[in-house]
C-alpha cells in the first residue's frame, strides 16, 4: 500500500482505523501544528495527517491510510506534545531559608514556605527544565504582616506555567528539655565512678550546634548531691534543642562478657552528632530523617550489642515533630493535660522486644527499616516524654498525665527536674514488691509459666529496670 494509501480498504483497515481515530485525532487536530518539525518528520507523513486535520476525513475514510503509520506518528505527535509541556515546568526550587511545603515536584504549583519570624530576606531560586526557558520570580506587596506571595512565571516558545509560593513568617519551633538517668545496678566501675546501666540517650541542637549525650558522661559521685548519693543518676538540661533520643542496651549480652551499655550509648552519641548537622548553601537539602540518623549510628556502631532506640526531632520552620521507634522505649505527646499522641512498643512476644543491632556482627538484629515512624503537628507548650520501658513498666500512662498536668500548671519547674520526678517515681515503684504496675497486669495475661513463677502467685510488684525519661517542653524562639 503507498503511502497515501488506496482508496478501498479491507474491513480489517477500516476496522483498524476506527479504534485508532476514537483516541488519536482530536489529538492529532490539537496538538500537531509546531509540534512535527521539532521531531524531523518526513515532509510526506505531515501532508498525510495535513489532509486529515484539514478535510476532517474521519468517519468516511476518503484517504486512508494505514493503520500502524497513522500509529507512528501518533506515538511521535504525542511524545513531542508532552516535551513541549515538560520544557515549561521547574527541574527544582531553591529557598535560602525556611522549609517548603509540600516538597517540591514539577507537577506541582501552589505550595506554602514556612520562614522563621527573625529572617528578614528570603531568596526563591527557580531551576528551568531547558536552559532557552525563561523564568521570572515576582514577589507580590503583602496583603497581611507575616505573608508574601511568589509568583514564578515559566515560560518556552509560546508555552507558559505558573507556580505560587506563599511565605509566611513565624517563631522558630524548639525544645526545653532535661533528662535523667538511673541504673538499676550501682557498682564501682572504677575510683569514684559507677555503672551507668544500659540505657543511654542524647540531646541536640542544631542552633547551637551541640550534643550531648551518656557516653559524655560519667557518674562521679563527689558530683552527685548528697540527697541523691544512696542511688545517683546522671542528670543535665539543654535550650533550643532540635532533636532527642534514648536507647536501652539488651542486658543479656552481659552473659557473652559485654557491656550492653557500650553498644547504646555509642548508638546514641552517633545518632545525636549527626542530627546537628545543618545543610550549607551549596547543598540546600534537609537534615537528617531520624530514621536516617538511626540507619547511620546503626551501621557505624561496630561493637557487639543490641539495644532499643527511639528518636525524636522538629522541624523549627514548620514546627512537625518526626519520629522513629524500635522496640519497647517509646514517648508520650500531651497537650493541655491531655495524651495527643502515644507511640507503640514493638515486640516479638512478651518481654521481647525488636532491637537494633550492627549487622556484621548480629545479622539477625532488626534495622532502622523496621523502625515505626510518627508525625505530630506541634503547638507551643505541647509536653513531649521520651522513655525507656522502666518508666512505662512500673508507671500508668494515667498517672504520668497526671503528674504532666501539674508539671505545666506549676510553671517553676524545670524538664529536668520532672525528668527526674518521673525518674524517681518509677524507681521507687520499681522495688516495690505489692506495686500494681503495668508490667504486673501484663505478665497476668501470659501464659508463660517462667515469668508466672519470676512474679510470684500475686502476679504484682515493680520491675526492676534501667529507668531514663526525657522532659521536653515546645517552646517558639526568635533565631
Amino acid at each position: 500500500m503507498g503511502l497515501m494509501g488506496r482508496r478501498n480498504v479491507g474491513v480489517k483497515a477500516r476496522e483498524e482505523w476506527g479504534v485508532l481515530e476514537e483516541f488519536g485525532v482530536e489529538f492529532l487536530k490539537r496538538s500537531f501544528q509546531g509540534s512535527a518539525k521539532s521531531q524531523n518528520i518526513p515532509a510526506e507523513y505531515i501532508q498525510v495527517a495535513a489532509n486529515l486535520v484539514r478535510d476532517s476525513v474521519f468517519t468516511s475514510v476518503q484517504e486512508p491510510i494505514t493503520p500502524l503509520l497513522f500509529a507512528t506518528l501518533l506515538i511521535v505527535t504525542r511524545k513531542t506534545w508532552f516535551e513541549r509541556q515538560k520544557s515549561v515546568k521547574l527541574q527544582n526550587m531553591i529557598t535560602s531559608q525556611g522549609k517548603l511545603q509540600p516538597d517540591f515536584k514539577p507537577t506541582r504549583s501552589k505550595y506554602t514556605l514556612y520562614v522563621p519570624k527573625a529572617i528578614q530576606s528570603v531568596a526563591i531560586r527557580a531551576v528551568p527544565r531547558t536552559s532557552d526557558a525563561t523564568v521570572k520570580v515576582a514577589y507580590m506587596k503583602k496583603k497581611e504582616p507575616g505573608i508574601q506571595d511568589v509568583q514564578i512565571t515559566v515560560r518556552h516558545k509560546r508555552k507558559m506555567k505558573t507556580y505560587q509560593v506563599r511565605i509566611k513568617r513565624g517563631e522558630a519551633c524548639v525544645l526545653n528539655a532535661g533528662v535523667y538517668c538511673r541504673p538499676k545496678r550501682f557498682e564501682l566501675e572504677e575510683e569514684g565512678v559507677y555503672d551507668r546501666g544500659e540505657d543511654a540517650y542524647f540531646l541536640a541542637s542544631k542552633i547551637l550546634k551541640t550534643s550531648t549525650s551518656a557516653v559524655t558522661k560519667k557518674m562521679k559521685l563527689d558530683s552527685i548531691p548528697e540527697i541523691d548519693r544512696s542511688w545517683p543518676g546522671v542528670s543535665e538540661s539543654l535550650e533550643k534543642v532540635s532533636a532527642i533520643g534514648i536507647s536501652d542496651g539488651v542486658g543479656g549480652w552481659r552473659e557473652s562478657g559485654v557491656d550492653p551499655g557500650e553498644f547504646s550509648r555509642q548508638l546514641m552519641y552517633v545518632a545525636g552528632e549527626a542530627l546537628i548537622l545543618t545543610p550549607d548553601d551549596e547543598n540546600p537539602s534537609p537534615g537528617l530523617s531520624p530514621k536516617d540518623a538511626m540507619k547511620f549510628a546503626q551501621k557505624t556502631t561496630v561493637i557487639p550489642g543490641t539495644a532499643t532506640a527511639s528518636i525524636l526531632s522538629i522541624d523549627e520552620n514548620t514546627w512537625m515533630l518526626n519520629a522513629a521507634n524500635v522496640g519497647d522505649s517509646g514517648f508520650l505527646v500531651i497537650r493541655k493535660g491531655k495524651v495527643l499522641v502515644k507511640s507503640d512498643s514493638q515486640l516479638y512476644e512478651f518481654n521481647m522486644p525488636y532491637q537494633l543491632g550492627n549487622l556484621e556482627i548480629e545479622p539477625s538484629a532488626n534495622t532502622a527499616n523496621d523502625a515505626q515512624l510518627y508525625n505530630v503537628q506541634l503547638q507551643p507548650d505541647d509536653l513531649i516524654i521520651l522513655a525507656t520501658d522502666g518508666l512505662f513498666d512500673n508507671v500508668s500512662i494515667r498517672r504520668i498525665q497526671r503528674m504532666a498536668e501539674e508539671f505545666m500548671s506549676d510553671g517553676n519547674k524545670t524538664p529536668q527536674q520532672f525528668a527526674k520526678e518521673l525518674n524517681d517515681v518509677a524507681f521507687i515503684i520499681s522495688r516495690d514488691e505489692d506495686a500494681k504496675t503495668p508490667f504486673a497486669k501484663e505478665v497476668s495475661k501470659q501464659v508463660i509459666p517462667g515469668w508466672r513463677r519470676s512474679l510470684g502467685k500475686k502476679l504484682s510488684g515493680g520491675k526492676r529496670d534501667d529507668i531514663t525519661v526525657v522532659v521536653a517542653v515546645v517552646k517558639g524562639t526568635m533565631l
